[in-house]
Order: structure tokens, then sequence, then C-alpha cells
């Protein structure tokens, strides 16, 4: 999350909120497959809004570690969804802040923000590292990768309107509590999709995605990581 060098107010700990939402609210779709069965992936521990040393908040979950040159497709596949994870929460926030804005919610709009305020987080510097890892060192193929994923993902929210519903329901919810475990945050996503269309909402989740449903590790890293 964006370092904070003010005193946390509400109005940041709501852009917060937002931030890791974006965060988890992807992981749990990348970790599920059509049928909301969960794959063998890492898998988010906890979300909060709480402030801790430089973060105002983080999603916890499972490392997926640093791709080897020679990495398989389908390894880096599961790096691919994590820079994805990683963008997800500077743009919900971008997003959140075009809609408070009153500005029309166009992918170019969110992408304005998100280039504002995403420069000095460190979700954006682990997303360029890891591309130029999927690169092979390359930082012009690198910076491809990320601002196409980072422009993916911004058209998703505009085109996802029961996704973006589902975000800003966990947003509050864990803004209420200010920490919820894993499953109570799960818990909270499957209630937010009650009563939605259940076939739009899945193409909604397919659109998170950069490819189709990747095949996810069989022995994933046990490192603890944190989406911030």
């Amino acid at each position: 999350m964006m370092p904070p060098s003010v005193l946390a107010n509400p109005g940041q700990l709501q852009l917060t909120a937002y931030h890791e939402a974006g965060h988890f609210v992807l992981a749990d779709a990348l970790m599920r497959d059509a049928d909301g069965n969960i794959f063998d992936r890492p898998q988010p521990l906890n979300i909060s809004v709480r402030p801790t040393g430089d973060n105002l908040g983080h999603v916890a979950g499972l490392d997926v570690g640093t791709p080897a040159r020679n990495a398989r497709p389908w390894v880096r596949a599961l790096f691919l969804d994590h820079i994805e994870m990683l963008l997800a929460g500077p743009l919900a926030e971008a997003y959140r802040l075009v809609i408070a804005a009153g500005a029309p919610p166009t992918a170019a709009a969110v992408m304005a923000y998100f280039n504002a305020t995403a420069a000095g987080q460190s979700d954006l510097t682990k997303a360029r590292n890891l591309a130029r890892a999927l690169s092979h060192g390359t930082d012009g193929k690198a910076r491809h990768l990320v601002r196409s994923l980072a422009w993916r993902g911004a058209a998703r929210f505009v085109k996802g309107p029961q996704l973006w519903s589902i975000v800003s329901t966990l947003a509050s919810s864990v803004l209420e509590h200010g920490e919820l475990s894993g499953p109570a945050a799960m818990w909270v996503v499957r209630r937010a999709m009650r009563g939605m269309q259940y076939p739009a909402l899945q193409d909604e989740l397919r659109m998170w995605l950069a490819q189709p449903r990747r095949p996810a590790p069989s022995k994933p890293s046990k490192k603890l990581w944190r989406l911030c």
C-alpha cells in the first residue's frame, strides 16, 4: 500500500480498504475454477487496514517466489497472475478516485489516476521486478507487460459492475472491522455474490485474467508474502 507520509485519516483508510479489497477479490477469483472450486494455489491469509510500519494495510498470503529464466509455461502463467494481483490494488484505488471525482468511469480515466498515484507504491515496483524477470531482464519488455496488464485491469473494472460491487462490499467490511481473516473475507465475497446473475459474474471474473485459467503448481511456496 502507499506509504503513509502523514497520520492516517478516514479518507486515506477508505482508499486503503478499496486498494486491499482489489487485491483480495482478484486473488480469490484467480484461485477458483468456473464452478467455484479452489485450486491448489497460494491463498490470501488475511486482509487488513490497520497501519503497521510503513503500510496502511495489507493482504497476506503465500509467495510465488521468483521466476527462473527457463521457467515452464504454467510457472510463467502463475507469475502473470501474481502481477495482476499486484496491480489490482492500485487500480481499485484509482477507480474509486474516479468515482469520487464524478468523472466518467472510463479505462483512460482510471489509468490517469493509476499513473498519478501508483508511482511510489511498492505494488508497482514488485510488479515491474516480476515482469523484468519474466522478460529476462529487458526493461522495455517489462514496462510494456506491466502497462498492458494495467490497461487490461482498468478496462475490466469499467466493464465489470458486479465485480466492483463485490470489491466495494469487501472494502466496507474490512473498513468496519479493521482486519478480516482469509476465510472471513471469502465469506463476505461469497455473500456479496448472492442475488447476482452467476453466468454474467463468472464472465466478469474471467475478464480479470490476462489468459484463460492456468494450472496451479503442485507444490506452492510456503513463504509468507504481503500485497501492500
